[in-house]
């Protein structure tokens, strides 16, 4: 038997089916699937694409023995199948510095650093100043340190088994790196990586990958015992639930991205789709699709189109989204930009409140393209933030509708002048981000702060961090009903919890109502943009006066309540309408409020005499007998502005009855002039009080079914 054919005739590594080859002639791809086999006779590749496997069933060997061709394809494929590794030494270093930053701390080390805040704050301060070549960088980068944050406790354990440290104690001050680097190996069963064609090679990685590769065994071994200890199938199922769910719906979430206005149309757009090969359908997300460059519109944005998953790396490519005319934000951020624009009217202007990397704001002035409205963003506290904010404002072209405000949102006046014509205030919360299904693409796509990672890693979040979050919230959205032009409040949240969500809306309304105590008082209404009836009867995204999305393989959870200032109960304000015409005597009662002409106002029910004639009435008789008398007796003309004679039994009356001196507009005029007159000052009187509100106070109207 030959030396490299085992006793059931399958050869070994190294050699082929009936010729000893060395393992030298096993050559490389050179695309990063790993080192295939080359033929002896022919020097073919021996890949499953040029090798019909198929018609080949069984082969012989040179011994005689009958070998199956596709299981031993199969194992020499496995065995020579070299991992791909996306990462560069620079993102190694990166992402460890992004690791030490966000690592969880045990009570002990919390302490300790709480007392110097000073050195608390330095890794979180490094990572404002990272600069990433490009997105895709960014993206791989935060995909390893999220990685390795979710296995951080099973790391740091393996790590002490194996005694890592006291074999190389050089290493013990670069455990960020030491800790992304086992996680990127152990993914990848622990193979040696080729390095990148153009990479600078870095010495303390390479320090790094050396010591790993030494230990390899003992590590593999320990993470074995982990697995075998907790009845696990892989390490995945070393996750929280939820953590683990994320993880395996992320992979089939659509790509959504809403068209520039500012740059492009929609119908633009559509065209170089459609020219670069893709198909617009009814609905991407139903699958139905399979592997087709297809793409659909949102029925709720109608400025934003769904791409499926398989086609986010070839998208991201593309001119449109390079050069601004497709922005990538998930469905749950632009819910609430399309709110604002339904509540908004012509040229009026919007706050932005914790605008994060400034795309939401420039959503909202791509929606407003046609008006001259302003959007004023708040959330530029520190320089890495403003930096994020301008960059993207000046990628997308939409720097003469944003106004970037470096003050603080709760620092700012209600009364302030810049914000007069501010009709709608948006706060997107800085939330717990606890209904966020892919955190790293929300963090690179939304430019989000990448402390989320940490929280979102665990899959929990400590009660206390949310009581602080739900006193934050509560205060701007509090700040945002103080502006006295402000019409309407948008609240938003990308949270599951109730405390964030419907406790602060609820209560906040509350509270700014029992303070306030205005005559058009705030209160929650139905969402504003176009729900069907099975949406609504199934509860699929409405829940009551809320827009409530769960987290989903087809999109992040959202929190969206609208607030809007109007009458609580129209017909109350009705009945307050008639109370006011009853009063008057508009409607014929015999009791009537009668207002003077220094404003009082007094009970007319003295006048009523003639058994119940009121005194109107007899004014009117006694006012055609002083004309006819007067018609008599003078030969002036009658003239308005002249005051009857003393010795008229109007002027008489009058003195009796100083209550109706207003109501005569000249003693020569017919009754019906008298009437309309009086008409005419009490209808005035009524539209001055309706129209004692703000005039900027609009009802809304609601797209069906809500009207």
């Amino acid at each position: 038997m030959s030396p490299t054919t085992g006793s059931n005739g399958l050869t070994r590594a190294g050699s082929y089916i009936g010729h000893h080859v060395p393992a030298a002639r096993i050559q490389n791809r050179g695309d990063g699937h790993g080192p295939m086999s080359l033929s002896h006779s022919t020097g073919i590749l021996l890949t499953s694409e040029n090798i019909n496997t198929k018609s080949l069933k069984r082969s012989r060997t040179t011994n005689g023995f009958f070998v199956d061709f596709n299981s031993e394809l199969k194992h020499r494929m496995e065995f020579f199948h070299k991992e791909e590794c996306f990462y560069t030494h620079e993102m190694y270093v990166k992402a460890g510095k992004i690791y030490d930053a966000l690592k969880h701390e045990s009570e002990e080390v919390l302490i300790a650093k709480k007392r110097d805040n000073s050195n608390s704050n330095d890794a979180l301060n490094q990572l404002a100043q990272l600069d990433f070549e490009n997105d895709n960088e960014k993206r791989l980068t935060f995909e390893l340190s999220f990685s390795t944050l979710k296995y951080q406790n099973l790391f740091d354990e393996i790590i002490d088994e194996c005694s890592f440290y006291n074999l190389y104690p050089e290493l013990r001050e670069e455990d960020g790196l030491v800790m992304v680097t086992l996680c990127e190996f152990q993914e990848r069963k622990f193979q040696y990586r080729s390095p990148h064609p153009g990479e600078i090679q870095n010495p303390l990685v390479q320090q790094v990958e050396r010591a790993i590769m030494d230990t390899k065994t003992k590590l593999n071994a320990a993470l074995a015992r982990h697995r075998i200890k907790a009845s696990a199938r892989s390490l995945e199922f070393l996750l929280p639930d939820n953590v683990r769910k994320n993880d395996a719906v992320k992979e089939k979430m659509p790509a959504y991205f809403w068209v520039n206005q500012i740059k492009s149309s929609m119908d633009e757009v559509m065209n170089v789709l459609k020219d670069d090969g893709y198909k617009c359908i009814p609905n991407v997300i139903d699958g139905a699709h399979g592997e087709d460059k297809v793409f659909s519109i949102d029925h709720h944005c109608p400025d934003l189109l769904v791409f499926p998953a398989h086609l986010i790396r070839d998208l991201l490519k593309n001119r449109l989204i390079t050069e601004g005319h497709l922005v990538r934000q998930d469905k749950s951020s632009c819910l609430a930009p399309h709110s604002v624009k339904y509540l908004l009217n012509d040229d009026d202007d919007v706050i932005h409140v914790n605008a994060g990397s400034g795309l939401t704001s420039a959503h909202i002035a791509s929606l407003l393209k046609q008006s001259k409205s302003h959007i004023w963003t708040f959330g530029a506290t520190s320089d890495s933030e403003a930096y994020n904010i301008h960059k993207n404002i000046e990628k997308l072209d939409v720097g003469k509708q944003v106004r970037v405000v470096s003050e603080s949102f709760l620092d700012v006046e209600p009364d302030d002048s810049r914000f007069k014509t501010a009709r709608v205030v948006l706060v997107t919360a800085f939330c717990s981000k606890s209904a966020v299904t892919n955190p790293v693409e929300f963090v690179v796509s939304e430019g989000e702060d990448m402390t989320i990672l940490k929280d979102l890693s665990v899959g929990e979040m400590d009660e206390t961090r949310i009581g602080d979050l739900m006193h934050q919230h509560t205060l701007i959205l509090r700040h945002a009903m103080k502006f006295s032009k402000v019409q309407a409040v948008v609240y938003m949240t990308r949270s599951v919890h109730e405390a964030e969500n419907e406790n602060v809306v609820q209560k906040t309304v509350e509270y700014v109502n029992l303070i306030q105590q205005r005559r058009m008082p705030y209160r929650l209404v139905p969402p504003v943009l176009p729900f069907s009836a099975d949406e609504i009867e199934n509860n699929n995204g409405i829940c009551g006066k809320y827009m409530k999305y769960s987290p989903s393989s087809f999109m992040n959870g959202c929190f969206v309540a609208v607030i809007t200032r109007e009458p609580e109960e129209l017909k109350e304000t009705a009945k307050d309408v008639i109370a006011r015409a009853t009063a008057k005597g508009l409607l014929g009662n015999k009791s009537s409020k009668i207002k003077t002409h220094d404003g009082q106002i007094e009970d007319g029910t003295e006048g009523v005499v003639n058994g119940g004639y009121p005194e109107e009435k007899l004014l009117r008789k006694r006012s055609r007998k002083a004309h006819k008398r007067m018609k008599g007796s003078t030969s002036l003309p009658v003239n308005s502005s002249l005051k009857p004679i003393a010795s008229s039994p109007v002027q008489l009356y009058v003195k009796r009855s100083p209550t109706r001196v207003n109501a005569f507009v000249s003693p020569t005029r017919s009754t019906d002039r008298l009437h309309s007159s009086i008409s005419r000052t009490s209808s005035k009187h009524s539209n001055a009080e309706k129209l004692k509100g703000p005039e900027h106070v609009r009802v809304v109207r609601h797209p069906a079914p809500f009207r």
